[in-house]
């Protein structure tokens, strides 16, 4: 081997151990930023052949980096309710935004966020913006599914061009409230209550009931109940009204129906009561009448009972007492936004002021068959490479810690249609860095040994090519 051989051998040592050193200070200053993956310098033996098929062993070296986006970091809990953490080999789907504008920066890509390929990060470290988008702190902006309020996940297979910036800004967070569609209503009526043929105040048993209009204003509204027919065998027949009703809030009246004036009552029908004092029919039917009382209200449906049950049903034993009302409706009174949360599950949801909470968003992942792969960015951001494969959208999967109940387990799951990855959210945490101190301060010992160690052979090759040239004078 010539002293040139030598000499290179050296510079390319020196060059490795650089590149290594570089990668060892750049893991070390970002051991504690969020969601920071480290990488590692991998050596290569250099062999090259001459112009005649000889092999020249002992050519040098080659450093390349890798980078360890599979190896998870500690999750620790914030406390935040913006804030998300992955567990598993998945990404948060993110977009680059100008900070001051608030608009997506595409780049070289095509201009629409439908033509945007979609960015990778785990720094889940997420806030409102000032635009009222939902970001990290390097900016970056969150992308999930918009979710319709009446299903709890979005229908499948998932695809890029679905992804939106998650924003509450424009709108995107209205007053929540959902009409009532439903009302129940339970309770015992007067078994010697005398039978009548026309409704009034004196000849009628008056019952409430709450429910919310299409402006989720709530009302109570007024039920009367009048005695029809009285069987031999204790059976009955009771005629039901809606009577009348006002708004919670001030009082005014739903609709021209007043209570004070029979007249104007709305029949709804007709109930049996049985000889065994309970809703008459076919045992485990539900009683229903419908439910209009006109004004801003939907149709809804009374559920008075079921067939056969004592419970939560209308009764008329002599027995009991009249009452006992139990009431309810499915409805939610309106509600201003106040707050934004995200659930292990992956939604994305609105608090209001009503105590109701309604999702817009569910997050989903993003993932690629090679996951070390991937292009590093700034912001603790990647962008999917040839070498790791194009992104693949999928949902997370439930967190097995939040799963303690069948009814939990049910809540947690997804759509059937949408594939889920293996890595789960965990809700008010981040993902610290990756990065082992101790282990970067080995590397880093060892790193300036063979860098010294390089430098040591450029400095004996020099000193024996001048030997050489010494013997000729």
């Amino acid at each position: 081997m010539g002293f040139g051989r030598i000499m290179s051998n050296g510079v390319m040592g020196l060059t490795a151990q650089n590149q290594a050193l570089n990668t060892i200070s750049q893991n070390i200053a970002n051991a504690t930023t969020t969601g920071f993956k480290r990488s590692e310098t991998q050596f290569q033996d250099f062999v090259v052949n001459d112009r005649y098929g000889v092999r020249n062993d002992g050519a040098g070296v080659r450093a390349s980096d890798r980078l360890l986006a599979d190896r998870q970091g500690d999750v620790t809990s914030t406390g935040i309710a913006t804030n998300v953490a992955i567990k598993g080999n998945a990404f948060f789907l993110v977009q680059e935004l100008d900070s001051r504008t608030g608009e997506a920066v595409y780049g070289n890509d095509t201009a629409g966020t439908s033509d945007r390929k979609p960015e990778l990060t785990r720094a889940g470290d997420f806030h409102l913006d000032a635009f009222g988008h939902l970001v990290n702190n390097a900016g970056r902006g969150l992308m999930g599914i918009s979710l319709d309020p009446s299903q709890a996940t979005p229908n499948g297979p998932l695809k890029s061009t679905d992804l939106k910036l998650i924003s509450v800004g424009d709108g995107n967070m209205p007053n929540y409230f959902e009409a009532s569609r439903s009302v129940s209503l339970a309770a015992n009526l007067p078994d010697d209550q005398t039978v009548a043929t026309v409704p009034n105040d004196l000849n009628t048993v008056t019952l409430g009931v709450k429910a919310v209009d299409t402006q989720g204003r709530e009302a109570s509204i007024s039920l009367d109940f009048m005695k029809v027919r009285s069987g031999a065998d204790g059976s009955a027949t009771w005629q039901v009204f809606q009577s009348g009703g006002t708004y919670t809030d001030d009082g005014k009246a739903i609709n021209d129906v007043s209570h004070a004036y029979p007249e104007t009552w709305q029949s709804l029908g007709t109930i049996e009561i049985g000889a065994n004092r309970f809703l008459a029919g076919q045992d485990g039917e539900a009683v229903t009448l419908n439910l209009n009382p006109g004004g801003t209200f939907q149709d809804m449906t009374l559920n008075l009972g079921t067939v056969g049950s004592p419970y939560n049903s209308i009764t008329s034993a002599p027995e009991w007492s009249f009452g006992g009302i139990s009431t309810s409706h499915d409805g939610i009174t309106k509600g201003s936004y106040k707050d934004m949360e995200i659930t292990d599950s992956g939604i994305v949801q609105g608090v209001f002021d009503n105590g109701q909470r309604r999702g817009f968003y569910q997050i989903v992942s993003g993932t690629v068959n090679n996951i070390n792969g991937l292009d590093e960015v700034s912001g603790t951001t990647f962008r999917a490479t040839d070498e790791s494969g194009d992104v693949i959208v999928k949902a997370f999967g439930a967190n097995p810690d939040s799963i303690t109940t069948p009814s939990d387990k049910a809540k947690n799951a997804v759509n059937n249609d949408i594939p889920t990855t293996g890595a789960f959210l965990v809700a008010n945490a981040v993902e610290n860095s990756n990065t082992d101190i101790s282990n970067e301060f080995v590397n880093l010992i060892q790193t300036q040994r063979v860098y010294s160690a390089s430098s040591k052979i450029i400095t004996t090759a020099d000193e024996m090519t001048q030997n050489v040239i010494g013997i000729k004078n």
